[in-house]
Formats: structure tokens, sequence, C-alpha cells
């Protein structure tokens, strides 16, 4: 008989060409926000001694609409780690903070989370760049701030430093010096900050 294996991967770029070349895809997208929501909501009362969620949307939206990630940072506490790494990225980005002072920091801290973070926050700023009435996708707290660096940066910087972000990860994948990685997305985030 035939043999089916199942391979399951949040990262299929990860995978050898010859590997990913024999699978078919099958994508699972995130449930529509209502149903999120209310989910997230009765999963958080079900459970004793749980904070209740302040802001059930805003926590969604950090999470990119996955409703286990945002129950995890809810129970976890990590959404304040997130939120400051968040404020970091955006320092770096207008010059409050230096790229090899942040770059320290995030590579003690968790190098893929800041990929991750970044990825996010330049999905959100290409976005506020492309329409001025546009929602960002996951930092919907930040609108106001991600609107105006949207129009303040270069679109090209944007797009680049976008792709940077992918190049940063599927690096971070393999056998590459993390520290190396993390500084040079540092740089490259500071230098799509400048204006010119």
């Amino acid at each position: 008989g035939d043999t089916v294996f199942l391979l399951i991967s949040d990262k299929p770029e990860s995978l050898p060409a010859t590997i990913r070349s024999r699978c078919t895809s099958i994508y699972f997208k995130t449930p529509n926000s209502e149903i999120s929501q209310n989910w997230l909501r009765e999963a958080v009362t079900s459970e004793v001694g749980q904070p209740e969620i302040e802001n059930v949307e805003e926590l969604l939206a950090f999470a990119g609409g996955a409703p286990l990630l945002a129950l995890m940072l809810h129970q976890s506490g990590d959404r304040d780690r997130h939120s400051k790494l968040l404020r970091q990225l955006c320092d770096v980005l207008v010059g409050k903070m230096t790229p090899l002072s942040a770059a320290k920091l995030w590579h003690k801290e968790a190098p893929e989370l800041i990929i991750q973070l970044t990825q996010r926050l330049f999905s959100d700023l290409i976005r506020c760049r492309v329409s001025e009435h546009a929602e960002p996708a996951f930092y919907r707290a930040q609108k106001q701030w991600l609107h105006r660096q949207g129009k303040r940066l270069n679109s090209q910087k944007l797009f680049l430093m976008w792709h940077q972000t992918q190049k940063a990860a599927q690096l971070m994948a393999g056998t590459s010096d993390q520290l190396l990685i993390i500084e040079s997305l540092a740089f490259d985030l500071a230098n799509a900050g400048k204006i010119n």
C-alpha cells in the first residue's frame, strides 16, 4: 500500500528543497476575529485564578490573530515582554536607541522573537504607508504612530527592511551566528529610519 507522511511545520522555508518539492502544502487560516474573541474570553474565564483580559481584540491583534498564542501571551505575562521589545524596535527606528546596544539586549532576550516582531512592525508600517485609512494588522494600539512613521519613511526602505527580516528569519533557522544576524538587523532597522 501507499504510505503517507504528514509533515507539520510553522517554518516550511527552513526545510530542505528536496523535501519541500515532494510536499503538498495545506495552509490553515486563523479563525475570524469574532470566533477568536469569543473563544479567548471563554478560555480565560474557565481557568480559575486567571486575570481577565482587558482588551481581547488588541491582544488578538498583537498575537497576529492566533487565539492560542494570544492565550499563551495572556497566561505567561509575555505580552509585557513583547511590548518592551516592540518599544525598543521603535526606538532604534526613530534613532532613540543605538543599533549596537539594542542588538546586545535582543541577542540575550530572544533573537527569533525580535525577528518576528520586526516582521510584524514592518508589515504594519507598509500597510500604513500604502493607505492613510489602513488598519494595522498587528499593532492596532500604535495606529497613530504607525501612520506617522509610515508617511515619514521611504517606501523602498520599508519594503527592503521587510525583505531583510525574511532573510534574517531564514538565516536564524540555519547555523548562522545569531548575534551577527541580530546586529545586522538592528543596523538595517536604524538605516530604514533615516530620511534621505
